[in-house]
């Protein structure tokens, strides 16, 4: 009998303490509801030397099947005080930063709208707060699995919204920016401002942006797009000797990719003081050390903007497959180099790219691990990927199926396996050994070229032995740009398959030959 009375008392407490409401939820449901996120409203409100903020996020998403709970992600760092399913409130619990919503009577619904007030603190991976010459600032910084640090959503690139709307009300005299289209800016009864911001095309978590600070801005025209700069006051003068090449960038990223994937609304960049730099959607943060005057970090600026293409447009599906934004950012550089100065400048910017030694490969074993995913073989050795590709397919076609890649795939998401897919129909021959022996490998061939030759009537018959060195098994198909140099100071260039550890070829030319290079361009990683 006592022991029966301690447990009813255990139970009248927990029921006092934590309400019935919050006790019921707490009961693990079984099954989670699929759904897709069709919008976005996040509504948040910012106060200088606050170390919080409040939020209110509405999110419509599609019911795809049935089950007990919806998970979104949300850091358990944050107070959430209602969720409301269609207008009724709903119970809930946060872990692990998992916000799940107990909805079992959803039933056979096609749709739901989820209504979320909370308060989260900033941080230096979601929202961050920083106080710099007497002036607040406000910026996130986008990071994989950042997003949920700061509003509730489903932190994952594969699930992307229809479209958005960003609502921020800012301390007085400062500017809120974000992706997308401004609306229109409201001047509240205590001197705040709130900022109405609108994305229309699809767009994920992880991309979308909040930066607000004591901002003066400047515009520059893409045919008749803004790109609308956000600066802090005392690096005006400099953005716009540093940004000036922009518009001519943009030019060049259309040229080999197609149009600027989001056309009707903007490009931009808002400066923050986080020393680094981030592909927002239409609106990439740079960090105020790369805003110099000098064009030092023109690099950086096209890099960023055709993330716009690929990491914001092309979305990865999995950020296994996160080359396919990093690469193609990188890479996109050197094609810049090449528009417009010369191939020259295209080929000493793909040889600063070679490293070494790059770590693990370029397709991403952990993704867990964002040190992994964002390091020299995601960036560099993904651009050489795409150089080397380049290559084997011909400039001809390799431009070509980068375009139909674009064009099938903007505003969805895309994994390897697309683009392969789309380079083997253009190309007219399977690609897979390509990818294979450079995407999942940490190899790179080791040439040695010995030559022997004979004179046939007026020729020369130049019979080459190259072989593979690297030790570790691996041996690669490539095609080897060999250049016979001659004796009058003249030379012959040549393509051979190379398949084996150890092949020969002959190659017929009309001099005797002083030398022989193997890939003298360096179209090869070795």
């Amino acid at each position: 009998m006592a022991g029966s009375q301690t447990c009813l008392s255990l139970i009248t407490a927990a029921i006092c303490l934590f309400g019935a409401e919050n006790l019921s939820s707490a009961r693990s449901p079984e099954r989670e509801i699929r759904t897709r996120i069709c919008y976005y409203k996040i509504e948040l409100k910012v106060k200088a030397n606050e170390s919080s903020f409040r939020g209110k996020v509405n999110i419509h998403a599609k019911i795809l099947g049935h089950g007990d709970f919806i998970e979104l992600d949300l850091t358990s760092k944050a107070m959430v005080d209602s969720v409301l399913i269609d207008g009724r409130a709903v119970n809930y619990t946060l872990a692990y930063d998992k916000l799940r919503i107990i909805a079992p009577e959803l039933g056979l619904a096609k749709s739901v709208d989820i209504k979320i007030g909370y308060t989260a603190g900033y941080g230096n991976d979601g929202l961050r707060m920083d106080a710099e010459n007497n002036t607040i600032h406000i910026s996130s910084y986008g990071l994989p699995f950042t997003a949920r640090l700061w509003w509730p959503c489903k932190d994952k690139p594969s699930d992307k919204a229809d479209s958005a709307d960003i609502i921020i009300t800012a301390p007085k005299g400062l500017i809120a920016v974000s992706n997308g289209k401004l609306n229109r800016v409201t001047i509240n009864r205590d001197s705040t401002s709130t900022f109405y911001w609108s994305v229309r095309y699809p767009i994920y978590p992880d991309v979308i942006s909040l930066a607000v600070g004591n901002y003066i801005s400047f515009t520059r025209y893409y045919k008749n797009m803004p790109m609308v700069f956000y600066v802090f006051p005392e690096d005006k003068e400099k953005a716009e000797k540093d940004f000036r090449v922009l518009p001519e960038i943009i030019k060049s990223h259309v040229k080999y990719f197609g149009e600027y994937p989001f056309i009707n609304e903007k490009y931009g960049v808002a400066e923050f003081v986080t020393e680094s730099y981030r592909e927002h959607q239409t609106i990439p943060s740079l960090g105020k050390k790369y805003i110099t005057g000098e064009g030092k970090y023109e690099r950086i600026l096209a890099h960023e903007l055709a993330h716009q293409w690929f990491g914001n447009s092309l979305s990865v599906k999995s950020w296994s497959d996160v080359w396919l934004n990093e690469g193609f950012a990188t890479y996109a550089f050197a094609l810049w180099k090449e528009n417009s100065e010369g191939k020259e400048a295209y080929f000493k910017t793909i040889n600063s790219f070679n490293k070494k030694e790059f770590p693990g490969t370029v397709y991403v074993k952990d993704t867990t691990n964002t040190d992994s995913m964002f390091n020299a073989a995601t960036f560099l050795k993904g651009a050489l990927v795409l150089h080397m590709l380049r290559h084997v397919m011909s400039d001809q076609l390799f431009f070509s199926a980068i375009k139909k890649y674009v064009q099938k795939y903007t505003g969805k998401n895309v994994s390897t396996a697309d683009f392969i897919k789309v380079c083997e129909t253009n190309y007219g021959h399977s690609l897979g050994w390509f990818f294979n022996e450079w995407l999942h490998t940490s190899s790179r061939p080791q040439f040695d070229l010995r030559y022997t030759y004979t004179k046939t009537g007026n020729a020369y018959l130049v019979k080459l032995h190259l072989k593979q060195l690297q030790n570790n098994g691996t041996i690669f198909k490539m095609p080897v740009d060999v250049q016979v140099n001659l004796k009058d100071g003249s030379s012959s260039k040549t393509v051979v398959w190379d398949n084996n550890a150890d092949q020969y070829f002959l190659i017929e030319v009309n001099q005797s030959p002083v030398s022989v290079t193997p890939d003298p361009d360096n179209w090869i990683l070795k």
